[in-house]
């Protein structure tokens, strides 16, 4: 019985690299078309047969526990695992907690041995973490995480963008005094600040650093010390919808009304963005998108494992609702 022929072996008879001739015999691009049919000629004469295509296994870890809701947090996870699916791949998702990263316990599937090709973080997870998974399986994409350190594909919705034209929304509108809530530290607050800060500075309007305030912690008491100064701005940017539906909330308890007397815009675009009093003016991350091109790019990545790790942004849209009005002149 003769020796199956192999892609090793067409590469040398030609002279050319295996990743060549892999690329040729699959319909890839980056061959061009007389080296493919040279390619193609050498194997049909030598007997070559591909193999059964292999399903590629896809492990999506998140850090916190899913159940399936209306919340943005279980779209992304329906709507990874959907195009995972679409795309030819088969799907599997793990819950790893912070602490289980610290002590660098590795994800079930790999530590029963299974084959993973390739791996989607959803959110920001550990670095070291991250070195520990990629030793074991490199190729990887990180959809709204963030790191100097690791080396990998990254999906991000671009907050810089979100934070500037929520800001220029509010100045079109006749808003000078505008603050900004959610400013933790994070890579997507961060950016939201940058953009925000830009806005500002474009319309040459100095920024309050006591307009500035944290989300979690600082919210209440930041807006109430703001009110009893008397230096409510007329508008605020949020970090969220959640951030903008709960001041919404402490000022309506206070006897200020939105968008009368403050105006609102949030960031995400929930489905209950819509259900508030006043409905939220906000943005829509393109949530569904986002994972498709993580997904897509996941699939390259495990390919052609060769291409250059890319850094993607996918950009908001805003959607108008009734929480910003504008201020007479």
């Amino acid at each position: 019985m003769s020796k199956k022929v192999t892609i090793a072996q067409i590469a040398e008879a030609l002279g050319v690299s295996s990743i060549s001739v892999s690329r040729a015999l699959s319909g890839s691009p980056g061959v061009s078309d007389e080296l493919r049919g040279r390619i193609k000629e050498k194997a049909a004469e030598l007997g070559y047969k591909r193999g059964r295509k292999k399903t590629k296994n896809v492990l999506l870890l998140i850090k916190r526990k899913f159940e399936a809701d209306s919340s943005n947090f279980s779209l992304l996870v329906q709507s990874l695992e959907h195009y995972i699916r679409a795309y030819g791949m088969d799907f599997s998702m793990e819950f790893v907690a912070r602490e289980k990263q610290e002590e660098n316990e590795l994800p079930k599937n790999l530590r029963k041995g299974h084959s993973i090709d390739g791996i989607i973080l959803l959110g920001q997870f550990v670095d070291e973490y991250i070195a520990l998974l990629q030793k074991h399986v490199p190729k990887m994409v990180i959809l709204n995480g963030t790191s100097d350190q690791v080396e990998a594909d990254f999906v991000y919705f671009n907050f810089n963008r979100s934070g500037y034209q929520a800001t220029r929304y509010l100045l079109d509108r006749g808003h000078t005094q505008i603050g900004l809530i959610g400013v933790e530290g994070r890579f997507n607050t961060c950016q939201r600040l940058n953009g925000y800060r830009k806005a500002l500075a474009q319309a040459e309007i100095a920024l309050n650093p006591n307009h500035v305030i944290d989300a979690l912690e600082g919210l209440e008491e930041g807006v109430g010390e703001m009110i009893a100064a008397n230096n409510l701005p007329s508008a605020f940017v949020c970090n969220s919808d959640r951030t903008a539906m709960r001041l919404i909330k402490y000022l309506h308890d206070r006897g200020i009304s939105v968008p009368e007397q403050v105006s609102v815009v949030g960031s995400g675009n929930m489905e209950v963005a819509s259900w508030v009093i006043p409905p939220l003016t906000t943005f829509d991350l393109n949530l569904d998108h986002a994972c498709q091109v993580a997904a897509k790019r996941l699939l390259a990545r495990i390919e052609q494992p060769e291409l250059p790790e890319v850094v993607i942004f996918v950009n908001p849209d805003l959607v108008e609702r009734k929480s910003v009005q504008h201020v007479l002149s």
